[in-house]
């Protein structure tokens, strides 16, 4: 049944919502997207990624860098090693300041030094970690004590725009029955509510606004949104189906990225894994497991040897990629895996299958796809999850 509305109880981020000015060295500028850098927190529900590899103790796994916190979560499995993959520099650069402030301070100081809770404290911080960064990450942070002020947990280029435009837009649209979304406790009441108050024809033509590749190349300036799109549908209504499917499944209160959309920020009870306190000492200990590459993927697993890796988490690497790359890294998944080695990447916009020539070494597990789709708690994507022959 419908509760009191947690919204009033969302977490403030100190940062306000204005974009993010990063200031970069020359040779790094170019890895900058709309003046910052393109992802500072999670999209995505890393819970997932971990139900579909499971990893465990024996595990070296590789996963696309990101913001840096689907390979920090990849540590609550405990694997034997994460390498951290990403060809922007600046991805690698974030991480490298998040371990180190991870490994060195309590949660609470954590939380607060990245901006979930206030803190005036946070260049201070930084004066105390700069020296275990490496000196590349050190150069970069310290041209950034404005975004470091501000907390950089929302200061990447996907926050801002989820921030400066989605939010704004859902607000104006639905300010009186945001609240109402975020305190069912009931499935079938949300999905009931979402129905018949709040699916109408604004709110489909403004989503389809919103997520047109044309606004994402102007606004948002992240090539995985626009250059890959090849869904038959369009995006807007791409989403406009995966946002009916969550709401049939899963709250809306359970979701820490669809209350950073709606709410430019997070609910108290629900964080990324990174943040919460449930998870931090697990991952805390397994930091000296992380790896940082800066590669281009297919590249990068060109030159490991056979049956290198056990798991693999790749994130939306198929927005990225095209037809040739992404089947030549598959290629290479399936050389430089172990026996019975598992696969987990995310669509989007566009909706990439393995391909046939690679279906006897690279099994679908569809029941297992079928599961995340329905309990992902991001729900944008659809999931690619496979077994590698034995």
């Amino acid at each position: 049944m419908e509760g009191t509305s947690p919204v009033s109880n969302s977490i403030s981020p100190a940062g306000s919502a204005r974009r993010a000015r990063y200031r970069a060295p020359a040779h790094l500028r170019s890895s900058l997207y709309n003046g910052a850098i393109l992802y500072t927190t999670c999209n995505e529900d890393s819970m997932s990624e971990l139900t579909a590899l499971q990893v465990g103790p024996p595990d070296e796994v590789l996963a696309v860098t990101g913001s840096g916190f689907r390979a920090l979560h990849m540590l609550i499995g405990r694997p034997q090693r994460v390498v951290a993959i990403d060809a922007n520099p600046l991805q690698g650069i974030l991480l490298d300041l998040k371990i180190v402030a991870i490994r060195r301070l309590e949660h609470h100081e954590f939380v607060a030094f990245v901006g979930l809770q206030a803190s005036g404290e946070r260049w201070r911080t930084y004066q105390a970690l700069r020296g275990e960064l490496t000196a590349e990450a050190r150069a970069f942070w310290d041209l950034n004590r404005a975004v470091i002020d501000d907390g950089l947990l929302f200061s990447g280029a996907h926050e801002s725009y989820y921030r400066r435009f989605v939010g704004p837009a859902l607000v104006a649209l639905r300010r009186r029955k945001l609240g109402q979304l975020f305190a069912f406790d009931d499935v079938a009441e949300q999905h009931a509510f979402y129905r018949d108050e709040w699916d109408n024809w604004l709110w489909r033509n403004t989503i389809r606004a919103l997520f047109r590749p044309l606004v994402f190349r102007l606004l948002l300036k992240d090539p995985s949104y626009y250059r890959q799109v090849g869904r038959p549908e369009s995006s807007g209504q791409y989403m406009l189906s995966r946002i009916e499917s969550f709401m049939e499944n899963r709250l809306a209160r359970e979701s820490d990225f669809l209350a950073l959309v709606c709410l430019g920020s997070y609910l108290a009870d629900a964080v990324p894994p990174c943040l919460s306190a449930s998870h931090y000492d697990v991952i805390r200990e397994g930091l000296d497991s992380v790896e940082i590459v800066t590669e281009s993927l297919p590249v990068y697993l060109g030159r490991q040897p056979p049956a290198t890796f056990t798991k693999f988490s790749l994130s939306d690497v198929s927005g990225w990629l095209d037809s040739d790359a992404f089947e030549l890294m598959l290629r290479e998944v399936a050389r430089t895996s172990r026996p019975l080695g598992r696969l987990c990447y995310r669509n989007l916009l566009i909706d990439r299958r393995i391909p046939a020539a690679l279906e006897s070494k690279l099994r679908r597990l569809s029941e297992v796809e079928e599961e995340l789709e329905r309990r992902d708690l991001a729900c944008a994507y659809t999931f690619c999850v496979a077994e590698v022959a034995g």
